[in-house]
């Protein structure tokens, strides 16, 4: 166990399908003598019974989904990107294996699981109106508008709407106004992460002191 991590129940005190979304990125490691490991995506999962991710790439790793044998053990990391920041693992072994109509496999849901905070303290969850921008003379109204999802001492969750030309912000400084008990302040931040999500742009921003 690493240091900083804590083992909890599933079952009694968390409830990791909260913290699961569709498109969310799995790190795989197959508990073979090679230690094969891969990227895949969650599918989606049914709290206490499986999780359903996509078989690996055939392109990326070959033919490591054969691999996937009903019963293999694995070991599944990943991070709670959009709610608590945690990196989690636990030990599973796959359930059954299906080809059509898409490549997918089940995963036994977890009794229990390691997860570690990776901020130095806890995010608030909030919505205050926020905007962002690339230099500090940009006028008013070419600042792109949204809210801040969740917020600390250390940084912040934007999300705004954007068009679907927009891929990913090409900054890594960014400035944001946001609201602060009725009055707008303004901070610099640096981009962290960035997700998008159909046309919502998910920024993680870490303030800049």
């Amino acid at each position: 166990m690493e240091q900083g991590s804590r083992i909890v129940d599933v079952e009694s005190s968390f409830p990791l399908a909260d913290h699961l979304h569709m498109g969310q990125v799995v790190d795989v490691e197959i508990q073979n003598m090679s230690r094969d490991r891969f990227y895949t995506r969650l599918v989606g999962c049914k709290d206490g019974q499986f999780i359903l991710l996509e078989q690996p790439d055939v392109n990326k790793y070959g033919y490591v989904r054969d691999k996937l044998e009903d019963s293999t053990v694995l070991i599944i990391r990943t991070i709670f990107e959009k709610t608590s920041g945690e990196a989690c693992g636990f030990k599973s072994f796959v359930l059954s294996k299906l080809n059509h109509p898409a490549r997918l496999f089940f995963v036994k849901f977890p009794q229990e699981i390691e997860s570690k905070e990776l901020r130095r303290e806890g995010r608030v969850s909030a919505k205050i109106p926020a905007k962002i921008y690339h230099t500090q003379q940009t006028e008013d109204d070419q600042k792109i508008e949204g809210y801040i999802a969740n917020i600390s001492s250390g940084g912040c969750c934007f999300k705004c709407e954007v068009k679907e030309s927009i891929k990913r912000v090409k900054t890594e400084t960014l400035y944001i106004d946001y609201e602060e008990e009725g009055n707008w302040v303004s901070a610099t931040t640096v981009v962290k992460s960035q997700r998008k999500d159909k046309n919502t742009l998910t920024l993680g921003l870490a303030f800049i002191k």
